[in-house]
Order: structure tokens, then sequence, then C-alpha cells
């Protein structure tokens, strides 16, 4: 397969191993919308088991189907033999898409779908690194391989360098936000009336997938601080285990909650429109201290809820500490639950923090990370 000649139509085939709707597929979904269409005919590759190709089709995308390839660190020996017919189904699934699509280069969603398209394509593939922890023997065969890399963070682009590893350009492009993302269908009211909350009641949210690395541990540990001082504050937990990996970590928190006297003060729930449930929000937590980007931080920030983060990693070049949110040292529940707290009670605080959210969050739209990657692209191809 030949490169598309300068200034023709380029041909993207995006791939990605999984078709469930979560972040990282918001945001690639985000960049496809965002890339010109005069100059990027996009194709997607991805499972048909979940929200991901059913959004892609109604934004116009043409789609090629693929197995769900999710690989887990194998814990008996029969495990290995599991995974490698699970990739191997997915990449012989990858060579009709990949001929179907006759692609100029690949952009990989994931390490799995770089791997993949390392082994069946022969056109320029980009990885784009989406996650802080990974494989290191994947990452080390697969990063030869690919003409670039994209990196959601400096703290991701940081967990990539290894001397190991032959040298590829590691770009860092953080995700960006269409008015899609953030547009609100339903009142703060109404939101809060489904949750049996009044419209005075001090709410605190935090938004995730119930698994051990989104520390909603730590929250739970900050709340009898928070109600001690708030004591009409509410938790809503919006988030579930959504591959019904972790049963034994969403079973904890509900132990946790109970035996720290909380519980009545804790909903759980899932939000089907993300923008409706944060705007419904006094304040948003978000207790993860490995978060390689945290793009529910960035939707929060642009709806104007204040946001208190971990001082680490990805939210850490998100927010402006005191300008656009409030960032707190990793594994210290006190300093988190006074941080909510001075959210809750100071008004004046929570106006400037908002206004701040807000002015950040607009330095993290869609077209910006779509002018940087399609740059990208146009240097891949030009060597």
């Amino acid at each position: 397969m030949a490169s598309a000649p300068p200034g023709s139509l380029l041909r993207v085939l995006y791939v990605n191993h999984v078709g469930f709707l979560g972040g990282a597929e918001k945001s690639l979904l985000a960049l496809m919308e965002a890339l010109p269409r005069r100059q990027v005919e996009a194709h997607l590759a991805a499972p048909e088991e979940g929200g991901l190709t059913a959004a892609a089709r109604e934004l116009g995308f043409p789609v090629h189907p693929l197995p769900t390839c999710r690989l887990h660190r194998p814990k008996r020996p029969w495990d290995y033999l599991r995974a490698y017919r699970t990739f191997r189904s997915h990449t012989r699934a990858l060579r009709p898409a990949v001929r179907g699509a006759q692609p100029d280069l690949i952009h990989a969603n994931s390490l799995i779908a770089a791997w993949g398209a390392a082994r069946v394509a022969s056109v320029p593939i980009i990885w784009h690194c989406r996650d802080l922890e990974f494989p290191a023997r994947i990452a080390q065969a697969v990063r030869p391989r690919v003409a670039a890399v994209i990196a959601i963070s400096q703290a991701v682009a940081d967990s990539l360098e290894s001397p190991s590893w032959k040298s590829r350009p590691t770009r860092v492009i953080y995700n960006g936000l269409s008015p899609r993302d953030v547009h609100v269908t339903r009142r703060r009211s109404q939101v809060r009336e489904g949750w049996e909350m009044g419209a005075d009641t001090p709410l605190i949210g935090c938004m995730g997938q119930l698994i051990p690395w989104k520390r909603q541990d730590l929250l739970l540990r900050a709340l009898p601080a928070v109600l001690a001082q708030a004591p009409e504050a509410r938790l809503v937990m919006l988030g579930a285990d959504n591959f019904g990996e972790h049963p034994d970590y969403v079973a904890a928190l509900g132990t946790l909650a109970q035996e720290l006297g909380v519980h009545e003060h804790v909903l759980w729930a899932f939000a089907d429109r993300p923008a409706d449930a944060l705007a419904a929000l006094d304040v948003l937590a978000h207790p993860a201290d490995r978060e390689p980007f945290g793009r529910v931080v960035l939707e929060a920030l642009a709806l104007g809820v204040p946001v208190v983060a971990i001082n680490r990693a990805g939210p850490a070049e998100i927010i402006e500490d005191g300008i656009s949110g409030l960032l707190v040292p990793p594994d210290d529940p006190a300093a988190l639950a006074q941080a909510i707290v001075r959210l809750l009670q100071d008004e004046d605080l929570r106006d400037t923090i908002s206004d701040g959210a807000r002015i950040r969050a607009s330095h993290f739209s869609a077209h910006a990370m779509a002018a940087r990657v399609f740059e990208l692209y146009e240097e891949v191809l030009a060597e």
C-alpha cells in the first residue's frame, strides 16, 4: 500500500481493541470528528459490543468489526493459551479490515491495537499511548515497529522512556473536548431529583470506573472528615466495574462505607449522560493518583465544576492549583477532605475556581488536538 502523496486525501484506519465507550474511546471519536474531512478519510476498526461503533456510524464513519481483545495478566498456565487465542482472533479479523480500508497509515488507540496492527499491516503505525502502566515486554516489541508514539500527557511520555527500546518520536498531545462532549440536556434540579437530592444539598461527585487504581477508597476515607464540617453533604459515586473484572474491589468499597459509618451519605449510580451528571455537582473529587490524563477532570472544568484532584500525573498537568482547581498530596485523606470542605463552604472560592476552570478547559479543544495529530501524520508520511 503506497502512502498518500502530499495534498491528497489521507486515509487513516483507527483501531481500538474494545467497543466500550470509555474515556479513551470518547477522545478517539472527538479526534476523528475534528479532523478535516476534506483532508482525512477516517475508518474505524473496533468491536461491535459497546457504544463505540454505533457512535462512529452516527458520525458517518465506516466501521470494520473486530472481536474484543482484552488481555489480562496470566495467573495460570492455561491463561497464556487463552490470551494467545484471543489475540490471534483479533489479528485475523484485523487483516480484512486493513484490506477493506486500504489505509495510508494506522492510528492504534492502545498498545494492544498497535501490537495487532504491527503484525498485519505494512503501512506506518502510530501508537496512541493512553496508559501509565502497560506490559513492558509487549511495549518493547511494539515500539520499534511503530512510526511514532502519541502520549496523552507528559507523565505518560515519561513512562515510555526506556533505554532498551529503539528510539521513536514521542509527541505529547493532550486530549481535547468537542462541544458535544459537554452538552447538557437536563437541568441541574432534574438530575438531583433523580438522585433524590435537594437543590441546596452540598453535593460531591466522583466519576470513573470502579477499579482499584481509581482510588475511590481514598475518597471514602476522606468523607468522615468532610461530614464533620459539612454534615448535610452527600457523595454520589458515578461509575461501575464495566468489564466485571474487579468484583472484590467493588464489594470492598461498600464494606468500607459501612465500616466508616458514611454509607447513608453515599449514593452509587451510573451516569448515562456524564455532562448532565457533572453539571449537577458542587464539587468533583478525583482521587486517582496514577491517572494518565483525566478526561472527566477536563469535562468538569469545561462545565465550570470545581475539581479537587491528586497532585500527580495527568490531573497535575491539567489543573492550575488554586486557579482552575485544587490539588492535594497523594494518599492523604485529610488533605482531600480539607480541600473539598473549602470549596463547599466558600462560595467566593467556588466562583473563582469555576471561572478559572472554564478558561483552562478552553485550552484543550478537540480542534487543537486534531491539528497537532494531523501535523504528526504529515511528518510520518513525509519520512
